[in-house]
This record gives structure tokens, sequence and C-alpha cells, in this order.
């Protein structure tokens, strides 16, 4: 899986024990959360490629995003109810869940087409470089008509 005609990839750091679940189809969902009262993966869009990591450049799958359900201006109690509504389709212990009873923003990323990165090379170097977010996404290539104007 390369990013080479891709618009837009993300890059996020799994668990390399929840990689089996997700690349056999077991659970085909990921959950990022905010504290802050904004969107947590940015301008991540359905069928972006999103490279999977288990470790500081060690990008071990890929997949696209087939659906992102949003959720802003969480409580407590909305955190919860979506953790039980989403939970079991999620990859991990349920910790993402609880390691941030402030979240104030969610995105439950759906992948498909989960398959192991063949060239790590093609991993844009941008998406790389050391950071502290969650979620981390190259710019989109401007349009001949864009890079005109």
């Amino acid at each position: 899986m390369t990013t080479q005609n891709a618009e837009r990839a993300h890059l996020t750091t799994v668990a390399e024990r929840d990689l089996p679940a997700l690349i056999s189809g077991r659970r085909t969902a990921m959950v990022v959360l905010s504290p802050e009262p904004r969107d947590p993966i940015g301008p991540a869009e359905c069928g972006d490629l999103v490279y999977l990591a288990t470790g500081p450049g060690r990008v071990t799958a890929g997949a696209r995003i087939e659906r992102i359900d949003r959720y802003d201006d969480l409580t407590f109690q909305d955190l919860r109810m979506l953790r039980e509504s989403h939970g079991a389709r999620t990859i991990g212990d349920g910790s993402a869940w609880t390691d941030q009873p402030d979240a104030r923003s969610a995105a439950v990323v759906w992948l498909a087409d989960i398959r192991p990165v063949e060239q790590a090379d093609a991993v844009p170097a941008e998406l790389l470089g050391p950071s502290s977010d969650a979620w981390r996404s190259t710019k989109p290539t401007p349009s001949a008509a864009e890079r005109a104007a």
C-alpha cells in the first residue's frame, strides 16, 4: 500500500497486539479522542489512506477510511454511551475510552482494505517525524488550478 497517487495520507499509532484483529477484519474501527473541542482527526475524509504505526518510524499496515463518525461537545455520559455502542468494534482493550475521561470530541474511524505495508519507504516523510499528535496528516497536493491562482 503506497501513497504516491493519494491526495491525502494520515498516520496514527496502534498497539502491535491490535494489528491482527484489524487485518483479519474482526475489528474495523478505531477511536481518536481529544480533550479539545476540535476534531481529533482534522481534515480526514472517506477514501483517505491511513498508515498504522506500531512505534516511532515503524509503519506496519495501511488502510482506507470507509466512514468517520464525529462527535463534539461530549460529556462524560456521552463518552460512556459511545463506548457502549462502539466499543466492541473498535481496536484496543478499552483503555482509549477510559484514558481520556475529559475528552470533549471524538472520531470513530471505520477502516477498510487493511493490509501490511510492503514499501515502507513510500510513506510520506512528513508523517514520520517526531510528533506528540495521535493523528497526523499530510497536506493535500494543490490542483493545477489552485497552483496557478
